[in-house]
């Protein structure tokens, strides 16, 4: 390489190539990031920069022959013309994969972005042997290799490359058993069942990020781990027989609140009586993943009221829920409200949950009033709900979506009292209801999650 810049430390104003015809003046300045002005210390890393980028288009005789400046001011700028040799652009012209019998070179070859007609790029082949050995972990070969065997030239043509990889396949693994570590209170069997693997299934890597989503979904645990793959002792052959180990770390299933307080007899004919708000809630009801919920309010001598709820996760050993809740509340010496549901839900797929439910709604005045206070009534509803989610982390989702849409309809009844039933009131009617909701997360910046929602 001549350069043709006499005086020391020189500046570049401007570089002018001569050669070249695959990039152009400027696609080499903007692609080599060449700044103006330049001291002709930097002319050495501009070359290059240059040069990784023909040797990156498959120019690998590209050369840069000379550096040739011109003093053009006194101060020691100087206008420089960079003399370069492209050289035969060498492209792929075979790839060959050998040594496959589990997947077929079609669909190895598919995935890859090494290709024929294109420059070899040793990254890109790096990213197609980590695609082609996942393929094999999700088609039940985990222990699955690959090698480039060779790279060079088709018969001494330097513009043709053949591309050789060899693969050892390695043995079949099944999965006959999964193990769970650190559960100190839920039963081994409620993350197993979560899980949904059929003993003697191929390993399937791909379904190892589902069963942690899967298993954080319970919101039971703090921590949920990776699951692990073992081989079981004794296993050997052409296909093991292998487990999954998932580690957890219990959480916080289940939270009591509560104040109690008395209030004292207000005079002569009265009476105290306790006041105060409970609420249990167990997520974990003895370890089995069932959910129960009891809550009660008394706010005076008159008015209370009373909640209880219990889920059943798992019927007919599908991941069918079952719901059942019970709701009071005494108003004063007014009326009695009170409200009875019954609900399933069935998770069709991780994401998609559909339900339906029905619900039993009564008014009763107090018989004791002398004045109007709100009709007797009753009411049925059936609905149906639909819920999609892929959030990530439910309890801190740090990406994904959530929609929601429910529909209910019920008929209404007025029974009384019949003293106020006037000809103008309607006894019988119709009440439809609809709700939307959708949410979206986006992880931008480190800890910072922004979440849009339409309700």
């Amino acid at each position: 390489m001549l350069y043709g810049i006499a005086s020391a430390q020189p500046t570049v104003r401007s570089i002018a190539f001569e050669g070249n015809s695959y990039f152009s003046d400027r696609q080499l300045i903007e692609q080599a990031r060449i700044t103006m002005p330049m001291p002709s210390s930097g002319l050495t890393a501009m070359s290059d920069a240059v040069t990784a980028l023909y040797r990156a288009e498959g120019y690998y005789s590209f050369t840069v022959d000379s550096i040739v400046g011109l003093r053009t001011s006194e101060n020691g700028e100087q206008d420089l013309t960079i003399f370069v040799t492209e050289n035969v652009r060498t492209l792929i012209a075979e790839v060959v994969i050998s040594g496959t019998s589990v997947l077929p070179n079609t669909r190895l070859l598919e995935r890859m972005e090494t290709a024929t007609g294109e420059p070899f790029r040793p990254e890109l082949l790096e990213s197609d042997i980590r695609t082609i050995l996942e393929m094999y972990a999700d088609a039940g070969h985990p222990f699955a290799a690959v090698s480039a065997e060779s790279i060079g030239t088709v018969q001494d043509d330097p513009a043709a490359l053949k591309v050789h990889l060899i693969v050892t396949e390695g043995p079949a693994v099944t999965i006959d058993e999964v193990t769970v570590e650190g559960n100190t209170v839920t039963r081994p069997e409620v993350i197993i069942r979560e899980a949904r693997l059929i003993p003697g299934g191929a390993f399937d890597q791909t379904r190892l990020e589902l069963i942690r989503r899967r298993i954080e979904r319970l919101q039971l645990f703090s921590m949920v781990g990776e699951p692990e793959l073992y081989i079981r002792t004794g296993s050997a052959g052409s296909t093991l027989s292998g487990g999954l180990r998932i580690p957890v770390t219990e959480g916080s299933a289940n939270n009591f609140d509560g104040i109690l307080g008395y209030v004292p007899p207000t005079g002569t004919g009265t009476e105290g009586y306790i006041t105060g708000n409970l609420h249990l809630t167990m997520r974990n009801l003895f370890g089995t993943g069932r959910k129960a919920m009891f809550r009660w309010q008394r706010e005076t001598a008159l008015t209370q009221e009373l909640e209880l709820q219990y889920r059943e996760p798992w019927m007919f050993g599908i991941p069918l829920a079952v719901q059942a809740a019970f709701q009071q509340r005494k108003q004063d010496s007014s009326y009695v409200r009170t409200k009875s549901d019954l609900r399933t839900d069935l998770a069709v797929t991780d994401a998609l949950t559909i339900a339906v439910h029905a619900s039993w709604e009564s008014v009763y005045p107090s018989s004791e009033l002398q004045r109007f206070t709100v009709f007797r009534s009753e009411a049925l509803f059936f609905g149906a709900d639909m819920l999609y989610d892929t959030r990530v982390n439910l309890r801190n989702p740090t990406g994904g979506l959530r929609y929601s849409a429910a529909v209910q309809q019920g008929e209404k009844r007025i029974l009384g009292p019949e003293q106020y039933l006037g000809l103008t009131v309607l006894r019988n009617f119709t009440l439809r209801r609809f709700s939307m909701d959708a949410e979206v997360f986006l992880s931008t910046l480190s800890r910072q999650v922004l979440m849009f929602g339409v309700h």
